[in-house]
């Protein structure tokens, strides 16, 4: 048998929020780059437009998993811009730059994650490392 119908996968957006596949649609076409722009024009639409932090963060961990770094790091980017009081959104984000090589934001997110909550270990641990 198949692999199941043709949009059933993953990189099509399959198995995200209806909010999210929209946005996923969108990002295809226009650029992961333009995900903040994006977020904004349709908040501006309709006031009530959401992106749970959580679905965001899934999300950008799955484009990871899918070798899409850059594309992961704009929604990591994008779920800080929307949720600047989560400790979790700048520690993902700090990850991501860790991972690509870059120190300095890495660092620099990685406090920011500690300063909203000082038991974030994993941002302990770096920071000590790096210094």
């Amino acid at each position: 048998m198949g692999g199941g119908l043709p949009g059933m996968k993953a990189t099509t957006g399959f198995g995200l929020s209806p909010t999210i596949r929209a946005l996923h649609t969108e990002l295809r076409k226009r650029g992961f780059a333009q995900a903040q722009t994006v977020a904004r024009q349709a908040k501006k639409k309709n006031p009530a437009y959401q992106l749970p932090d959580g679905e965001e963060n899934a999300w950008s961990y799955t484009l990871l998993k899918q070798a899409q770094p850059k594309d992961a790091l704009e929604i990591f980017k994008l779920n800080v811009s929307l949720y600047p009081q989560s400790a979790n959104t700048y520690d993902s984000l700090a990850e991501t730059y860790a991972d690509l090589g870059n120190r300095e934001l890495a660092h620099k997110n990685y406090q920011r994650a500690l300063a909203l909550n000082p038991k974030n270990t994993g941002a302990a641990e770096y920071l000590k490392k790096t210094l």
